[in-house]
């Protein structure tokens, strides 16, 4: 795999490495992959979304807000990495510093530097996969606050999202805003396929859901082989929390959906 295959390339990292420009050649030869991945992913600047966000923005535009912010945050992060072993490479001294040490340690390993998990960890181990499920995100954040952090006009996979709980949460902080009741007074509800029945205004269109076992038809589900079977798009918002609890209505399911056709 290409994971692999970067891996096999940075192996023969030496992180206390000698002056010798004939070692150094060396070794740029050997990152020289990773370097130019890293080259043909990167972005501009971005420096605008680091600045506080002005005036009286609702939940979801300042979640918009905080994800780009986090999206630039972490793009920076990786390129300091990327620039900082560069130039203790291409210099003349050897790498002092144990910050950028224990990077070059990572990137010897093909593994992600902890400098980046802390910005974002998304359980990715390789370094390629953690890259390139950055940049999509990356990508997508950026195009929503090009479009002016309109989420409700979106259909949304979460997984293209750095923080897809905080979404939620800023989702129904919105709803209670808008039914002007407390967040702890709502549930949520949801409908797959068919526009959602409620009195809230802030509904959400989820997309990249899947079940599996069964397909939704309608208000049935019919057994299908077991493989993971893609969803129509969700539309969800939140209503006020019914004082009886009761039973499924007629017509409502209760299921799990995966965010991934390779659940186990």
């Amino acid at each position: 795999t290409e994971s692999v295959g970067i891996a096999r390339r940075l192996r023969d990292l030496q992180v206390d490495i000698g002056p010798q420009e004939e070692v150094k050649e060396g070794i740029l030869r050997k990152l020289a992959p990773i370097f130019d991945m890293w080259e043909d992913m990167r972005t501009g600047d971005g420096g605008k979304y680091l600045e506080e966000p002005h005036g009286d923005l609702d939940p979801l535009e300042l979640f918009v807000q905080s994800e780009m912010r986090l999206a630039v945050e972490l793009f920076r992060t990786i390129d300091g990495t990327m620039s900082k072993v560069k130039r203790s490479l291409y210099g003349s001294k050897a790498l002092v510093s144990s910050a950028v040490k224990k990077e070059a340690e990572a990137l010897q390993k093909g593994a992600v530097p902890i400098s980046w998990q802390k910005k974002w960890d998304n359980d990715e181990e390789s370094i390629a996969a953690y890259l390139n499920d950055a940049k999509r995100r990356y990508s997508f954040v950026m195009d929503l606050g090009r479009a002016g952090g309109r989420l409700l006009e979106t259909k949304i996979n979460l997984r293209m999202l750095f923080r897809p709980r905080v979404f939620l949460s800023a989702l129904r902080q919105a709803a209670a805003r808008d039914l002007r009741v407390g967040m702890n007074e709502l549930e949520p509800v949801s409908t797959f396929g068919r526009r959602l029945d409620t009195d809230c205004r802030i509904i959400a269109r989820l997309d990249g859901f899947y079940l599996r076992g069964a397909v939704a038809q309608g208000d049935r589900l019919v057994e299908v082989a077991d493989l993971p079977q893609r969803m129509d798009v969700c539309e969800l918002s939140f209503r006020p929390t019914r004082k009886e609890k009761r039973g499924l209505a007629d017509g409502v399911l209760s299921l799990p959906v995966y965010d991934s056709d390779e659940r186990g």
